[in-house]
């Protein structure tokens, strides 16, 4: 059996290694299995079977690096990189779903009421993630708490929107103005709405990506409650 004091010992050898805990915790089982069946069925020791458990995971555990230099464990960059491209994905998709709802809803609207919804459904997306933000704000201050170590690879999130939404709400005032160009494109009015259609469409993706990070941040910070003992 497995000492409190072997598994802090496990514990810190992990957070070492950079793993951010969501990850961790699953590499923690796995680590106390391994040597477990070491210590059980060769009856060898906790140090000979940690080192042993170490040695399986040699080759995981080696350091990458990101694009902005941050070493991090081969296997988490690889987990990363997965989950990553998911929420990449899905954020475009769905600004293509917001391209094509605007498009089909210039169709049958007047551009004043085109104008006008679309001013309104852009500042409600703007205070979804703020509202997000608010609803779970126990859960985002436990970033303070862990500073050294990531609860997990979405923590950055909020970043994303804070720029994306900085950059909306610089040009907020003309936001109606931009939904009339963009109608004036839709319906071959004017050649000059295509700018700022990809402008609208290169924002809304930006956002909704950070969003989905904020999202996936909370689900996954919350699964590890019992592991930070709240």
């Amino acid at each position: 059996m497995i000492s409190a004091e072997q598994k802090l010992q496990i514990e810190q050898y992990l957070i070492e290694k950079r793993i951010p805990l969501d990850i961790l915790i699953e590499v923690e089982d796995h680590f106390l299995n391994q040597i477990e069946n070491y210590v059980l069925n060769e009856n060898a020791s906790f140090n000979v079977a940690f080192d042993k458990v170490k040695n399986l995971w040699k080759d995981d555990l080696k350091t990458d690096k990101y694009y902005n230099g941050r070493e991090v464990a081969v296997f988490v960059k690889k987990i990363s990189e997965k989950k990553i491209n998911k929420i990449l994905l899905e954020s475009v998709l769905f600004t293509v779903s917001v391209g094509l709802a605007i498009y089909f809803f210039s169709l049958i609207a007047t551009k004043e009421v085109f104008t006008e919804i679309v001013t309104y459904l852009a500042f409600i997306f703007l205070g979804l993630p703020g509202l997000h933000y608010l609803l779970n704000i126990k859960i985002f201050n436990l970033t303070k708490n862990y500073k050294a170590t990531k609860l997990n690879i979405f923590q950055n999130g909020n970043l994303l929107i804070l720029i994306s939404g900085l950059i909306i709400v610089t040009s907020a005032s003309s936001i109606s103005v931009t939904a009339g160009f963009i109608y004036d494109f839709y319906n071959n009015v004017a050649t000059k709405g295509f700018s700022y259609f990809i402008i609208l469409m290169c924002v809304t993706w930006f956002y909704s990506f950070g969003f989905l990070f904020q999202i996936a941040f909370v689900k996954s910070a919350k699964k590890i409650k019992a592991f930070i003992n709240l």
